[in-house]
């Protein structure tokens, strides 16, 4: 699935590893980053914090971020962003096997 704005701000897929390949933090998990505790359902297009699961998300919208991003799970790295494409964009190849193929449960 692709981010539909260039925020990523309504993105509902399922990444949740960063660019680097660390694992997500919960959005409504205080641990390793309190951080996450910080935001609101309403930030949310799942419409809560659980249900937004470890899931890269922009609850800025494009103010804050160019892109959707976590909290990792790594806890010398507050936030990475999250490669997901724009609608439009090409995907390469590359992104489509790390992605899709490596973890068959991320369907992107």
């Amino acid at each position: 699935m692709c981010r539909e704005t260039p925020g990523g701000r309504t993105y509902i897929g399922h990444v949740n590893k960063t660019v680097s390949g660390r694992q997500c933090q919960q959005w409504s998990s205080n641990f390793p980053h309190e951080e996450a505790s910080f935001h609101t359902n309403d930030q949310f297009p799942d419409g809560t914090r659980e249900a937004a699961l470890n899931y890269c998300r922009n609850p800025y919208g494009e103010k804050w971020s160019e892109t959707v991003w976590c909290y990792t799970m790594d806890p010398n790295m507050l936030w990475e962003l999250c490669d997901v494409p724009e609608c439009g964009e090409s995907v390469s190849a590359s992104w489509f096997y790390d992605i899709c193929m490596r973890d068959p449960s991320v369907s992107g």
